[in-house]
């Protein structure tokens, strides 16, 4: 018989080595860095839950045959305290012997004692799964955005990752982002003020305190992040080696009240991944362009992230693009819960759910 049950701390080696096998090289053994990030994510989070775990489907021969890993969180809606979750990767060891492996751990997890689950991204395979459950696409949050400061050193770094070869062609980059910049400047829709708002580069405790408080009182559905949590997720997330150093920033206006704040990583020269962007209601163009201008400063090549309600329309009118690789889903049975997702009111994606992780992101080898 098969058995669907609780992930163990001895289990560790074993789904390690399953997601070396399905996601990484499988010549390889599972890197100890690969482990310890399972067991902090798995056993060591402030919100972990006994109720929400991830869980390992064993085989008839009593093996590790496939897991789901779950990451536990708290939500708050309008000041009720909501138990949610969100899985990591699912991996089947064998999926020709054991097709229903998979179904059957995703139906383990969505019928666990959350009161919300959310998952981003995930392909359109696991969304027909998710949706025999009733979930639904956050539209909105299912989108990427990709800003564009210097399109020829985009260009060579991106071929260079692919086509080793091309890095030569790099210093030629230069000189046409230059040119590109003079035709740029004549664009009506190009950031060159950032609109009476002021970036601020805060110590992280400092950061912490004032972004939590943007958060409840810009969104009607949030994390409901204290300042230990956020700041266990932010040193989870600083180890991140693949997408560089974490940094974080808030926007104010000029009567210094916090407006927006964003949370990225980016090597020097390279690309801005912003896994957080919150804004209030009515001055996200204001953070978007701060934002914006700051990473261009800085030198980077461009800057992506996922997109929420509020954000499409001031990311549009900067001529970022726009584009939709996977799917953001959400279930839950209460309706106002889905609504405030639904209607942009939510925070369901980057720390509030499991891309800040450096689980699926890192790299976990010299």
């Amino acid at each position: 018989m098969t058995e669907i049950r609780p992930l163990a701390a001895e289990d560790i080696p074993a789904i390690g080595t399953l997601f070396q096998r399905v996601f990484r090289n499988p010549k390889d053994p599972a890197p100890e860095a690969l482990l310890d990030c399972m067991r902090e994510l798995f056993f060591r989070h402030p919100w972990r839950d006994p109720a929400i775990q991830s869980q390992v489907y064993v085989t008839p021969e009593r093996t590790i045959g496939g897991y789901i890993g779950v990451i536990p969180l708290r939500m708050r809606l309008k000041g009720r305290v909501l138990s949610a979750a969100a899985p990591t990767t699912i991996a089947v060891a064998e999926p020709a012997k054991n097709p229903m492996a998979g179904a059957l751990l995703l139906r383990t997890f969505m019928n666990g004692a959350q009161d919300v689950s959310v998952s981003e991204p995930i392909n359109p395979i696991a969304v027909g799964m998710w949706e025999k459950f009733s979930a639904r696409a956050a539209t909105m949050e299912s989108m990427e955005w990709l800003a564009l400061f210097r399109p020829a050193a985009f260009a060579a770094s991106l071929a260079a990752e692919r086509f080793p070869l091309t890095r030569f062609g790099r210093p030629v980059a230069g000189p046409l982002d230059r040119m590109l910049a003079r035709y740029l400047a004549r664009d009506p829709h190009r950031v060159t003020a950032q609109n009476q708002a002021e970036v601020q580069d805060l110590p992280r405790d400092q950061f912490i305190r004032a972004f939590i408080q943007l958060a409840d009182e810009a969104y009607d559905l949030t994390p409901d992040w204290d300042e230990e949590t956020l700041g266990w997720q932010l040193a989870h997330a600083s180890g991140n080696r693949k997408r560089g150093p974490l940094q974080h920033r808030l926007v104010v206006d000029r009567n210094d009240r916090v407006i927006g704040g964003y949370i990225y990583h980016a090597h020097p020269g390279g690309v801005a991944w912003v896994i957080q962007l919150l804004s209030r209601p009515d001055t996200a163009l204001q953070v978007v362009d701060a934002m914006l201008l700051q990473l261009d400063a800085e030198g980077y090549v461009s800057a992506k992230g996922r997109t929420q309600a509020r954000l499409v329309e001031p990311l549009l009118k900067r001529r970022a693009l726009m584009f939709r690789r996977h799917s953001a889903m959400v279930h839950a049975r209460d309706p106002e819960i889905l609504a405030a997702v639904h209607e942009g009111r939510g925070i369901t994606s980057g720390f509030a759910g499991e891309t800040w992780t450096r689980l699926v992101s890192d790299r976990y080898t010299p």
